[in-house]
């Protein structure tokens, strides 16, 4: 149940006039949630669902997006030290690119991340983003294993955009 309600206030704290979530049933402020007896005694933030959001979530690209590059790549994470990596690979497991990235905070806080990943393609294909964080002993077990992944749609070219003629500046922000 718990997963439910992070479902919910996930989803409508992406938008950034939200920040709080205060969860009703006929028009009365529910204070105790399921059988679980969930306590939701104040307004719902993401923090309060720490415990079970996973150590990487990767919040752009959006699952089935098409992708040209670069791909910018955001979220939050709590990983050791705050370093994570992200790979854009094809379907078969290319890698066509890849990027040691640092969160602001890390090792038992939740730090955001915000990286771009530039690569050269002759076609369109289906890929995935693949966010993870390894101890130096796990990069070797890392072709075995790819971990949790977002598939995207690689769309041909190369590091530049152009639009109208001119290269297209992308910038890259934090959630």
């Amino acid at each position: 149940m718990a997963a439910r309600l992070a479902q919910v206030v996930y989803t409508l704290t992406q938008f950034p006039t939200v920040s709080r979530v205060v969860f009703s049933l006929e028009g009365r402020r529910v204070t105790v949630f399921g059988g679980e007896g969930i306590m939701l005694d104040h307004p719902a933030t993401r923090a309060s669902f720490e415990y079970v959001t996973p150590a990487i979530l990767v919040e752009a690209p959006s699952p089935g997006q098409d992708v040209a590059s670069p791909v910018c790549v955001s979220g939050t994470a709590n990983v050791f030290e705050a370093e994570l990596w992200a790979d854009l690979t094809t379907s078969s497991g290319r890698v066509l690119a890849r990027r040691h990235i640092r969160a602001t905070s890390g090792t038992g806080t939740r730090g955001t991340f915000s990286a771009t990943l530039s690569y050269s393609s002759a076609k369109s294909q289906n890929g995935y983003v693949v966010a993870y964080d390894l101890s130096p002993k796990e990069r070797a077990a890392r072709a075995r294993d790819p971990g949790p992944h977002r598939a995207v749609k690689v769309l041909t070219g190369g590091p530049e955009v152009l639009r109208n003629g001119r290269n297209l500046h992308v910038a890259c922000t934090s959630p």
